[in-house]
């Protein structure tokens, strides 16, 4: 009897020991993160082209026949200057020729009329710019101006020379195009440290095209790996961890950003949670962190 005793006892020890290493064998390595709050946002990218800063209209003062030009594209001018003479098509003054006078400073950037050509009171004659400046003028969708303020950043990267710039959103105009539903907004750009920005050479000319990236639909809350989620017939969820063993719990998405989802609610930040997907995990499955894989 007492040997029956002893072989029992062994064999209760020995299953037990046997169970409790099929446990541990069962538990998953597994990638653990801590749920944290952050912000994030996507990005909304446009084509356009850098502008000078301002832009200033030279008129004709009467009536005539331009004369001839005392300056060409690309000349400073400062205020006072005279710019061109126009040939009167009326009497006075016995005919002499009427100067033509900046009233503002700037670059020369553009000449609508020829010399020989008539012009008429306020016709332009020539357009100067404030090239010291540089603006962009975007045209946005409907779906991203709303989450477009004046004082947002924006980046800008050339396409020729790839030379990334930063700017600031100036002003958000009231035209609206209510065919296509764009906006316009108008953005500063910072200083060009790696070229002159100017006329005469530069890695960011006027002119130039590129892209111009605004931040939009932005999102404070837990984010987490999308691999993380699983959603199945319209609901989703993840697994989170409580003392070392899996949970399954719903979450609700608020959206993709990148390769991130956006949760606004079912996990809360300082959980711990599967960051990616794992075979083999189901609800009350013992996990432990993977090696370099716990955040």
């Amino acid at each position: 009897m007492k040997n029956r005793i002893v072989v029992a006892l062994i064999v209760m020890v020995s299953t037990g020991g046997s169970l409790a290493a099929q446990e541990a064998e069962e538990a998953l390595s597994a990638p653990i993160a801590t749920a944290e709050a952050r912000r994030v946002t996507v990005p909304a990218t446009y084509g356009t082209r850098i502008r000078p800063g301002q832009e200033f209209s030279v008129g004709a003062p009467i009536s005539g026949f331009l004369e001839e030009f005392s300056v060409r594209v690309g000349d400073t001018v400062r205020v006072g200057q005279r710019v061109a003479t126009i040939q009167r098509s009326s009497p006075g003054e016995q005919f002499r020729p009427a100067t033509v006078e900046s009233r503002f400073s700037g670059t020369i950037v553009a000449t609508p009329v020829r010399p020989g050509q008539f012009v008429s009171p306020g016709q332009e004659v020539l357009r100067l710019a404030d090239l010291g400046e540089q603006r962009l003028l975007v045209r946005v969708s409907d779906k991203d101006i709303v989450d477009i303020e004046e004082g947002d950043l924006v980046d800008f990267v050339t396409a020729a020379s790839g030379t990334p710039r930063v700017g600031t959103v100036t002003r958000i105009h009231p035209d609206i195009d209510y065919v296509r539903g764009l906006f316009t907004v108008e953005a500063a750009l910072r200083p060009d440290t790696a070229g002159s920005g100017g006329a005469g050479g530069g890695r960011s000319r006027i002119g130039a095209y590129g892209e111009v990236t605004f931040q939009v639909r932005p999102f404070e809350g837990v984010v987490v790996p999308a691999a993380a989620v699983t959603e199945r017939q319209g609901s989703a969820f993840l697994f989170v961890v409580e003392e070392g063993t899996a949970r399954r719990r719903t979450v609700t998405t608020s959206g993709e950003y990148g390769d991130q989802l956006a949760l606004s609610s079912g996990l809360e930040p300082g959980e711990q949670y599967v960051a990616g997907e794992l075979q083999g995990l189901r609800e009350g499955v013992a996990v432990t962190p993977r090696e370099g894989g716990s955040r």
